[in-house]
């Protein structure tokens, strides 16, 4: 019953905790994030991830892709995928779409090299 009580106060903390103190957390990953900290940027792409800040997003996924995760990784490369159909047809995007394209493999493959199925599934998508 002790166990169930703590949780509760657990739960209950969490959900009224005040905004400052989320701000205050949210800066002290950040810091953590800049100084190397790899586990850091990963929460940190996971907090943006459902938010309208996808600039946010991609910059704290870059620096955990960079760390290795393969979840960042694929997730990354998912972004540039999407960003890529978004750029319209002139020829001048074509570089771009270039580009981009690129970068998106890059991270599929980073990801399958790890065991990612679903990056590997995705990589023969795209090179298929």
């Amino acid at each position: 019953m002790k166990k169930l009580q703590q949780a509760l106060l657990i739960v209950i903390a969490i959900l009224f905790l005040p905004i400052s103190v989320y701000a205050a957390t949210l800066e002290q990953l950040k810091a953590s994030a800049y100084k190397g900290n790899a586990q850091a940027s990963l929460e940190l792409s996971r907090i943006y991830a459902p938010s309208a800040d996808r600039t946010s997003y991609i910059y704290w996924l870059l620096m955990a892709a960079d760390h290795g995760f393969v979840e960042a990784q694929r997730n990354l490369a998912v972004q540039f995928e999407a960003l890529g159909f978004t750029i319209g047809d002139p020829i001048g995007n074509q570089i771009a779409k270039s580009f981009l394209a690129a970068i998106v493999i890059y991270y599929y493959q980073k990801a399958a090299e790890q065991g990612d199925e679903q990056a590997k599934k995705r990589l023969l998508d795209i090179v298929n």
